[in-house]
């Protein structure tokens, strides 16, 4: 078969892509990024941001301006930021000096806030590293809250029917405490 390289082979010497291949996990362009975890959910992702901040922000090894970069970190991922970042954008946001924006870089690297980082020409790119405690605490806080969850969903429930019960039973002291303990709100009254 005599084919120029330029044009496409015939269809029945091209491959079907295979099936039971996993799917590629997108590439993400943001450059700002957890390198080291992947938020199930917006929830989480707030959590693991508020996490990674308080614990950078509460380290006695940092300064003002390292603190005010990292806050600006985390909100880049925070909203997802998916646009170039650039160090005078940072620099501007947060009114500091390009030295300070390389000096808090440099310590968030060193102890282990930032994986790594690259300037390239101007042109940001972060990430941001959740420490093996914060992904345990960032745990904990899930765990902690389905548990809360549930026992608040249980408590509704017993209410509810301590409600109907009373209702049902035509006592309308009982069933006043019964939705309160609820937290069910009150009863619509007729307009009229």
């Amino acid at each position: 078969m005599n084919r120029s390289r330029w044009n496409a082979p015939p269809v029945s010497e091209t491959t079907a892509p295979d099936a039971t291949a996993p799917p590629a996990k997108p590439v993400s362009t943001a450059p700002v990024r957890f390198c080291n975890y992947e938020p199930q959910s917006a929830d989480e992702l707030r959590d693991a941001c508020d996490i990674w901040l308080n614990d950078v922000c509460a380290a006695a090894w940092g300064s003002r301006e390292m603190h005010r970069v990292a806050g600006f970190l985390i909100t880049c991922v925070h909203t997802g930021r998916e646009t170039e970042l650039y160090s005078r954008d940072l620099e501007s946001a947060i009114n500091i000096q390009p030295e300070e924006t390389n000096r808090s870089m440099k310590l968030l690297k060193l102890f282990g806030g930032i994986e790594d980082f690259s300037s390239d020409r101007g042109k940001l790119s972060v990430q941001v590293r959740l420490s093996l405690a914060q992904r345990l605490s960032l745990l904990e806080k899930r765990a902690r809250l389905a548990e809360l969850t549930h026992q608040q969903s249980q408590a509704m429930l017993a209410g509810s029917i301590a409600a109907l019960r009373a209702i049902s039973n035509g006592d309308a002291s009982a069933v006043a405490t019964a939705r309160d303990d609820a937290h069910l709100p009150p009863p619509l009254r007729a307009i009229g």
